[in-house]
């Protein structure tokens, strides 16, 4: 309703209505008084554009390649006209391309499809009437992840660092060809052959690498002078996407090698030369660098122009290991780059050390409780020989006394038997004698006997007890070899020399391949002792400081033990080279032998 107040006014324009609506107009002359209303006149709006294309406009996940839209209709005072269809329009966010489709008037839904995964779009819903499309309707709907679609790309493997390990590096995924949030890469390798020998149908390893900027990663504990097969691919939280091409790599690839030889001067096997222009002198020196030549052959490209330097270090110091990696594992072993591509071996320390990991204090205090109660009982048949030797002697002496021989029918009494332990009891301590003295002299004879023999019984029983409870403890001190269980790594020094000894008990039917898997038996509780090499022990200060594990025992030999030190699990070069320095053992024998003749002969000119 509208008033006007020009009461000469004869037309009025009225505004904001819908189109394609019948409307009723009554007019009606007024004073102060409100007049009759005329006759109402029937009135149609033109058709317009619709004023809203669609009601709850939503979208839903189908795929990761297709999402379905859905919407009510318009109510149909808002389409101002005749629905005749919608058109749908979807494009990628920050893109310009758009993708139309025409709907017909019946449409409540539309599945979109060949979208790309994990991505967001703009959804434009416009319904249409003949005058044209109305006000649109819109969303942004993103797709679901998908695996990604693509592998990293310049897949490369470096090996020309350390031995046993390779440098992986790639080119990162495109963020477009995630399809999804990137969490890693997964690198796939398998042993192709080792060294001439083909190694067939081996399993592919498995590794996830953490996403992160980086695009390099390192593979450890391989196999030394062997091929491998690598590839790589990207994954998210649907899965790994498609693997790259495969490559092949080479272990042990190192140009131009420097031994460094990390020697200890134990003359006569390895001792400074008086010019240090020269290597050291000794019986090991030579075998060592043939053998390390030959047993780096394997590896040919190792062989070229191989050389060796000589550094002197203390036997019970590890301090030039600080210049090594600190990824790399000790004990250092050959070969293994520690500084400026030079690689490190030592010459065996002579001497080995039994470790253990002491009992907590609650352990202990409950070992001790049944300790106590275990050997106080074993201790009981003394104590009670005791008391039968007091009332066998109680007896003689009572019988002994003139005033007891004139009653000797109460000695099988209750009373009678009172008197004779008693008297026993106070005649073996000093209690008691001004008032309990024979008056026969057997008796005062037997009395002399039974004093001496009461100190000495005494002090048995009292030493018995005393030595019951603390012989378990002072036997836990090893006094040669350990009497419980030890672990040593195999093939090492040490295991070869505890399998030697009869005496000490070495479990033979676990293999221990790394002297970090001694400390981890040891720690699990698998033996009570563990035997390592004087210099190798160094090198697990720390970890022995970690896990509480002490030093037992420490046995000095006198330098038969001789050889390098060879950690890890390189079992060919190992092998090698223990077959190389075996073959030497003659020479390393005889060059003992005239040592010794030499030595003996220099003590007698002195």
């Amino acid at each position: 309703q509208t008033n006007l107040s020009d009461p000469n006014a004869t037309f009025f324009n009225i505004t904001s209505l819908f189109g394609n609506t019948i409307y009723i107009i009554n007019i009606s002359a007024n004073t102060k008084y409100q007049g009759k209303f005329s006759s109402g006149v029937q009135i149609k709006t033109k058709e317009g554009v619709p004023l809203l294309s669609a009601v709850n406009l939503q979208c839903d996940i189908i795929t990761y390649c297709s999402i379905s839209i859905r919407w009510q209709p318009t109510p149909p005072g808002y389409l101002q006209g005749i629905l005749i269809g919608y058109t749908l329009s979807y494009q990628k966010v920050d893109m310009e391309e758009i993708q139309y489709e025409s709907l017909n008037a019946e449409s409540t839904s539309y599945n979109v499809i060949k979208l790309d995964a994990f991505t967001n779009y703009n959804i434009v819903l416009i319904a249409l009437t003949k005058n044209g499309g109305g006000k649109n309707s819109q969303l942004t709907c993103k797709t679901d992840d998908a695996v990604p679609i693509q592998p990293p790309t310049g897949l490369a493997a470096t090996s020309y660092y350390y031995p046993d390990k390779t440098n992986v590096s790639w080119i990162h995924i495109n963020q477009s060809d995630w399809r999804g949030r990137p969490l890693g890469y997964t690198i796939a390798y398998k042993l192709l052959k080792q060294g001439d020998v083909d190694i067939p149908n081996q399993p592919w390893v498995m590794i996830n690498v953490t996403y992160t900027n980086l695009s390099m990663y390192q593979l450890q504990n391989l196999q030394l002078y062997s091929q491998y097969s690598l590839k790589i691919a990207g994954y998210n939280k649907k899965g790994i996407g498609s693997f790259s091409g495969v490559i092949n790599f080479d272990t042990c690839h190192i140009l131009n090698p420097v031994v460094e030889i990390n020697y200890i001067s134990i003359p006569p096997f390895a001792n400074p030369n008086n010019s240090s222009q020269f290597p050291p002198e000794g019986i090991m020196i030579a075998p060592t660098e043939h053998s390390l030549k030959q047993c780096a052959g394997i590896c040919s490209s190792f062989s070229e122009n191989i050389s060796f330097v000589y550094t002197k270090v203390q036997k019970t110091s590890l301090e030039f290991v600080k210049m090594s990696s600190d990824k790399i594992k000790l004990p250092v072993t050959v070969p293994v780059q520690v500084y400026n591509s030079s690689y490190s071996s030592t010459v065996q320390l002579s001497g080995f050390v039994f470790l253990f990991i002491p009992s907590n204090t609650s352990v202990q205090l409950a070992e001790n409780e049944k300790l106590v109660f275990k050997n106080t009982a074993s201790s009981l048949a003394t104590l009670v020989i005791y008391i039968l030797l007091n009332c066998l002697f109680g007896v003689i002496l009572f019988y002994c006394q003139y005033q007891n021989s004139q009653t000797k029918s109460h000695c099988f009494t209750l009373s009678g038997i009172f008197e004779e332990i008693y008297f026993s009891i106070i005649t073996i301590t000093t209690v008691g004698y001004g008032d309990k003295i024979p008056l026969t002299f057997c008796g005062r004879v037997s009395l002399i006997v039974w004093t001496f023999m009461g100190i000495v019984l005494t002090s048995i029983c009292v030493g018995n007890i005393i030595s019951a409870l603390t012989v378990d403890v002072v036997s836990s001190v090893i006094d040669l070899y350990p009497k419980y269980t030890v672990i040593a790594k195999l093939g090492s020094p040490e295991y070869l020399w505890a399998n030697k000894i009869s005496s000490i008990n070495l479990i033979k039917d676990k293999n221990f391949s790394s002297h970090l898997d001694v400390l981890d038996g040891l720690r699990a509780g698998q033996a009570k002792y563990a035997v390592f090499d004087q210099y190798t022990i160094e090198a697990y200060r720390v970890v022995m400081m970690q896990f509480n594990i002490k030093v037992a025992k420490v046995f000095n030999t006198d330098n038969s033990y001789y050889g390098v030190s060879l950690g890890g699990n390189y079992s060919l070069l190992q092998s090698c080279m223990n077959g190389l320095l075996k073959n030497s053992s003659a020479m390393v024998a005889s060059a003992m032998h005239d040592f010794k003749i030499i030595k003996r002969l220099h003590t007698c000119k002195k």
